[in-house]
């Protein structure tokens, strides 16, 4: 599998990839911390440092998925790893519950905006909330 990331996706991907005897190639940037990309090796993925724009590292996780013929596990559009988090949401909503506790905030770090247009919130009158953006090349 190949997957690109400034380093948490990751860091996810890489013991996973471990866990089920899988080849992991990991695309990050030039500038990932160095205690992500050694824990990322240290979970036996391969690691590609290319570029700082999200742009560089989507074309080179296509040249792998064509030359390797590696799957990619893309941390903004996958259906799986979408779902992932929001489960991740429904456990922790799941936990408070059962200690009989009450959360007045969750509050988290947002990075996939890059990935595709931000539709404006609260949503215009007469503007549709039923699809996700379609997704675009970064600009940056």
């Amino acid at each position: 599998m190949v997957t690109q990331s400034t380093g948490n996706h990751a860091t996810a991907v890489a013991p996973a990839a471990a866990q089920y005897g899988l080849p992991a190639v990991v695309v990050l940037p030039t500038d990932a911390a160095p205690a992500k990309v050694a824990r990322i090796r240290a979970a036996g993925a391969e690691v590609l440092q290319a570029g700082s724009t999200l742009a560089e590292h989507v074309t080179v996780v296509d040249e792998l998925t064509r030359a390797r013929g590696l799957d990619e596990i893309d941390p903004y559009q996958n259906p799986d790893v979408v779902v992932g988090q929001g489960t991740a949401t429904a456990d922790l909503l799941h936990q408070v519950d059962m200690v009989g506790g009450h959360l007045e905030a969750v509050v988290l770090p947002v990075g996939a905006a890059a990935r595709w247009p931000v539709p404006a919130w609260p949503p215009q009158a007469g503007a549709s909330t039923s699809t996700a953006p379609s997704p675009a090349p970064s600009p940056l």
